[in-house]
């Protein structure tokens, strides 16, 4: 994200005039990394900003378009659910800012391998809460409880049900979004459970179409 200013501060005296919410609704005041509980920019880790008595550009006020701009990189954090600003008095008191694309990285857990962590379900892009089976320990599957409503530090983000299952046998998790049509739910009674999509299957490969 970026902020254009013209005399106009993020923070003044210790009060501040610009944040954005985290996915919890939680206000965050770093515009760069993952620096949560501190008010930092992109200048104030580089100790480049114009005035080095602030750790932000636009903290001094200057009479002059300044910038600070930064990518978060706080993956519990995001996505950004709001940016908030103000503070301006004045006409000569200016201000932009611009919002990017989020942009996710990294590997989505195949569904022949179960996922090690609420956490790791969460980045594959779960998010909603509910019960799933983890691969905690090799050997053994865990069911546990993720809260996706929680941070990942949170100590109940992960529940344990103390269910366990041998993987000795043949599962899987399978899901569905919509309601059964009519000729889905004639072949829901003669033993034939349509679904949309799996989370994970081991030991069989099963068509999310047929469900066989």
């Amino acid at each position: 994200m970026s902020y254009d200013c013209y005399s106009t501060a993020l923070r003044v005296n210790d009060i501040d005039y610009a944040w954005w919410t985290d996915r919890h609704g939680d206000p965050q005041y770093y515009w760069v990394g993952s620096h949560a509980a501190e008010h930092v920019c992109s200048c104030g880790l580089s100790d480049n900003c114009i005035d080095d008595t602030y750790s932000c550009n636009c903290d001094a006020e200057a009479p002059q378009w300044e910038l600070d701009d930064g990518a978060i990189t706080n993956g519990t954090a995001l996505p950004i659910t709001q940016l908030r600003f103000g503070g301006l008095q004045f006409d000569a008191q200016k201000a932009n800012h611009t919002l990017g694309r989020l942009v996710c990285r990294g590997k989505a857990a195949s569904p022949d391998s179960p996922a090690e962590s609420c956490s790791s379900l969460r980045k594959a892009g779960h998010t909603h809460s509910g019960y799933y089976v983890i691969n905690t320990k090799e050997g053994r599957l865990d069911v546990v409880f993720c809260r996706m409503d929680l941070r990942d530090t949170d100590a109940d983000f992960q529940q344990d049900t103390g269910a366990r299952i041998a993987e000795e046998s043949v599962y899987f998790n399978v899901y569905r979004t919509s309601d059964l049509s009519n000729r889905s739910y004639s072949r829901a009674k003669q033993g034939c459970r349509p679904f949309d999509a799996t989370i994970f299957s081991v030991g069989v490969r099963i068509a999310c179409t047929s469900s066989t």
